[in-house]
């Protein structure tokens, strides 16, 4: 399964609006949506470190929580 976004994962994405980041990632690269103006949502399970991550990271996208 996926533990890592490493740095710039998805930097520049024009085209990507939504994104699912499973509770397995728990490493995070700097910059990772870096560019990705169109990205509207990031899923993901609240208490997780992808949670934790994007608490510390705001962005223009909102964040909402699976299951």
């Amino acid at each position: 399964s996926l533990k890592n976004l490493k740095k710039e994962s998805f930097a520049n994405s024009k085209g990507l609006k939504n994104i699912t980041i499973p509770s397995s990632v728990t490493s995070f690269g700097e910059d990772i949506f870096k560019g990705s103006n169109s990205l509207e949502t990031v899923y993901t399970s609240k208490g997780s470190k992808a949670d934790l991550w994007l608490e510390k990271h705001p962005g223009v996208y909102s964040v909402e929580y699976l299951g």
